[in-house]
Formats: C-alpha cells, sequence, structure tokens
C-alpha cells in the first residue's frame, strides 16, 4: 500500500495564502469550485496543502501561456 504523504491546513493558514481574504470569501471560492474543497473532520474544515499548491501552479501556467 502506498503512503500518500499530505498536509492539511486551517481556514486562517489558507486565507493568509490568499493575500488575506475573509472567511466568507475563501469558502464562496471553495463552494464555486474556484480553489480545492476543504475536507471536513467533525465540525473543522481542513484543505489539503497538496491540492493547494498544485491548485496555485495550475494558476500560474495559465498566466503564463496567455502571457506568449
Amino acid at each position: 500500500m502506498a503512503v500518500i504523504r499530505s498536509t492539511l491546513i486551517p481556514a486562517d493558514e489558507v486565507r493568509a495564502r490568499f493575500g488575506g481574504v475573509s472567511e466568507s470569501t475563501l469558502y464562496r471560492w471553495s463552494k464555486k469550485g474556484e480553489i480545492p474543497r476543504p475536507i471536513k473532520i467533525g465540525k473543522t474544515r481542513l484543505w489539503d496543502g497538496r491540492e493547494l499548491d498544485e491548485h496555485v501552479a495550475s494558476l500560474k501556467a495559465v498566466r503564463q501561456a496567455e502571457a506568449r
């Protein structure tokens, strides 16, 4: 069985990664599919750090492709 390493990140850290957006903006983006959806554990929502990194990388790739 393969071991998948992932870091789960709370909303406060995700908000900071995206420039300090509000909590409502963060949840609206996830609901609209603009960022990966969180994983719910109990009442806590956590984001997969690897998914967020991949998402940001894809946004950068699109931006670079559009600049050409």
